[in-house]
């Protein structure tokens, strides 16, 4: 029996957008066919007939002393069964349902129930219990309600004051007896989003931005809390309000706290979050950024333009990539633009334009590659290098130092990125390519991107010299490499195809290479 993950979640169609992220996601999962099974339930509102059998079973009536009640109670909740339970138990707190010990049964008086004011929902109705709570659980209610629909016990601590009566997890659970929340481990959850609707509309309009601000400094200003989502929520507060009239240096502040918030939901492939974070960072910037917060303001605009590639929305990545290549000071702040700038013209097929891009950056980091290259070239190139690698292994290239030259790690990460583009469009440079990151490992140190030198130069080997003995143990040993990094995901779905499909060939059965391959894709 094999293993398997079951995931069940929900959402309400009438909130998700039809080319929204989830309904893309779901998508894409109903196209990877056999390796994944998506099922789809449709919840809908109770029908007039199901609250009868609800209302006959629960009363113990039979259906037809029940149809008048059900159909009274459809027509003002429309079937929600959110609406149907407060309803229910405002009835029976106005004692308009109630058992009566005279006849044994559940009786009702369906005039006075018919004239409640309730036809317009079950806010009021939740607003008239709030009112009745104490003083405490509604406070605590109400800020759970800025921080949205759930929020961790521990998050909920860093808002009671120390050496204080008032114990907001105490509170919390109050609310969890009184039907208000849920309770999942240290979770507190919403019953239901019209609760929080209310709980929130229970603070004046005008006063609503000034307590979110307030939540999130409290949030920013805890020692030891904010990190991580902590942070993310605290900038969620602030960012809701208006910040115009704070002190520069106060903008400047929250405008890097963005940025690192940012970073964090892009490293969680949240790109869209990571946008919203970054837009809102440079919003902050003052009006000469450039000459006063220089460092800032490039890293902003970097991290954004990358963002908006990751998203898919080149034209926003192509303004901020620009005013990066326009703005930078220097060669080296350019360098990050110039490498999202070299992966776009190859990811839009321009691939001689990705090579020609790549060459003159590599030609001021110092590194110069000829223009015309013939097979003697390579052969001679090759040759040179083959005398270093009579001892290769895993060990060998993990014992050498690692490289730690800022213009030589930049030049190798040029070179690996055009590694990708000189395979299709100039097979000889990227034999050439190849030797000189061998070249570099061994004079100046080991990094992640010697391991696409590496396999690139077992595929020079096995295409360019027909020794294919060597260059099929390059290939192995960059596999191996691959699965010491860090970054081990990344370079196995860029590697997989030169090492499996133009190496190993060579040597082992298609079978076994074509199972890898497969395992590559769907990962």
């Amino acid at each position: 029996c094999n293993g398997g993950l079951f995931l069940l979640s929900s959402y309400r169609d009438d909130e998700v957008p039809a080319d929204g992220e989830l309904m893309k996601q779901i998508e894409r999962l109903n196209n990877v066919g056999g390796q994944v099974n998506v099922a789809k339930l449709f919840i809908e509102e109770l029908t007039p007939q199901d609250l009868n059998d609800i209302f006959s079973s629960n009363l113990c009536l039979p259906k037809r002393y029940t149809r008048p009640l059900s159909n009274i109670v459809h027509q003002k909740t429309q079937g929600n069964p959110m609406y149907v339970k407060e309803m229910l138990q405002s009835l029976i707190d106005n004692s308009l349902l109630k058992f009566s010990l005279k006849t044994r049964r559940w009786t009702w008086d369906e005039d006075m129930i018919e004239t409640q004011m309730i036809s317009n929902g079950v806010a009021e109705l939740i607003t008239k219990k709030l009112r009745r709570l104490p003083g405490g659980m509604v406070a605590t209610l109400k800020l759970m309600s800025c921080l949205g629909s759930q929020v961790k016990a521990s998050m909920m601590r860093v808002f009671n004051p120390e050496e204080s009566k008032f114990d907001v997890i105490s509170h919390l659970d109050e609310a969890v007896r009184e039907g208000l929340l849920e309770r999942a481990d240290s979770i507190y959850a919403f019953s239901h989003d019209l609760v929080k609707q209310a709980v929130h509309d229970l603070m004046p309009p005008s006063q609503q931005e000034l307590i979110h601000k307030q939540i999130g400094m409290m949030i920013i200003k805890h020692p030891n809390i904010c990190h991580g989502e902590f942070l993310q929520i605290a900038l969620d507060q602030i960012n809701m309000c208006e910040i115009n009239g704070d002190t520069l240096e106060r903008r400047a502040d929250f405008a890097q706290l963005n940025l690192t918030a940012a970073k964090n939901s892009w490293h969680a492939s949240c790109f869209t979050e990571a946008r919203s974070y970054l837009e809102t960072g440079i919003s902050l910037l003052n009006s000469n950024n450039w000459e006063s917060q220089y460092t800032l303001s490039l890293e902003l605009h970097d991290t954004l333009s990358v963002v908006c590639f990751l998203d898919g929305d080149v034209e926003t990545m192509a303004k901020h990539m620009q005013i990066v290549l326009s703005k930078a000071t220097s060669f080296d702040d350019s360098l990050n633009a110039r490498a999202l700038l070299v992966k776009y013209l190859g990811a839009s097929g321009k691939h001689p334009e990705a090579i020609a891009t790549s060459l003159e950056t590599l030609t001021q980091l110092g590194e110069e590659f000829p223009i015309e290259i013939e097979l003697t070239d390579v052969a001679r190139k090759l040759r040179h290098i083959r005398g270093e690698l009579t001892s290769v292994s895993k060990e060998w290239f993990l014992s050498l130092p690692r490289m730690t030259e800022e213009t030589k790690l930049n030049s190798m990460k040029f070179m690996s990125i055009m590694c990708n583009y000189v395979i299709v469009g100039n097979q000889l440079l990227s034999a050439i390519i190849s030797v000189r990151m061998l070249e570099m490992t061994l004079e100046y140190g080991f990094c992640d991107d010697s391991i696409v030198g590496i396999v690139m130069a077992g595929r020079s080997f096995a295409f360019f010299a027909d020794d294919i003995q060597l260059g099929y143990r390059l290939g192995i040993v960059g596999e191996s490499l691959v699965q010491e990094s860090s970054n081990r995901h990344s370079l196995r779905a860029r590697l997989s195809l030169v090492l499996d499909g133009t190496i190993k060939v060579f040597v082992e059965p298609f079978q076994s290479i074509l199972d890898r391959l497969k395992s590559v894709y769907t990962s």
